[in-house]
């Protein structure tokens, strides 16, 4: 079964004092494109630019200072864009996702006490 991907919300990049491997969130979109970054190891702030980052995408709009947070960024919908992306609404019947039902290994039409006797029977 193929894995599902996701919009990329983190980068890897190396620490220049120590040459350790550090991971952290990318800004906003919203923010400025050059951070800090603190690392784990030697606990030295060294400077980032994220708009090196392919699939950082900055807004134009707004700026905010460097390091400004490390929050994961959001899709946004372009300045003229109004349309909203409306997610579908599943049900017991037809449920969206049937992710959680594969990992219990029961059916997605499986009944509450099925779930819950299957997911104790794997707790144990």
């Amino acid at each position: 079964m193929a894995k599902q991907s996701r919009t990329p919300t983190c980068i890897a990049v190396q620490c220049p004092a120590c040459n350790e491997f550090v991971e952290f969130d990318l800004p906003k979109s919203s923010e400025a494109a050059q951070c800090s970054v603190n690392c784990f190891a030697c606990k030295k702030d060294f400077p980032m630019d994220v708009s090196e980052v392919p699939f950082w995408k900055p807004d134009a709009t707004t700026s905010r200072s460097p390091g400004a947070g490390t929050s994961s960024p959001r899709q946004t919908s372009s300045p003229g864009s109004e349309k909203k992306a409306r997610r579908g609404k599943g049900s017991d019947e037809s449920p969206l996702e049937t992710e959680y039902y594969e990992w219990l290994e029961v059916s997605p039409t499986a009944t509450q006490a099925e779930i819950k006797k299957k997911y104790y029977m794997l707790a144990l």
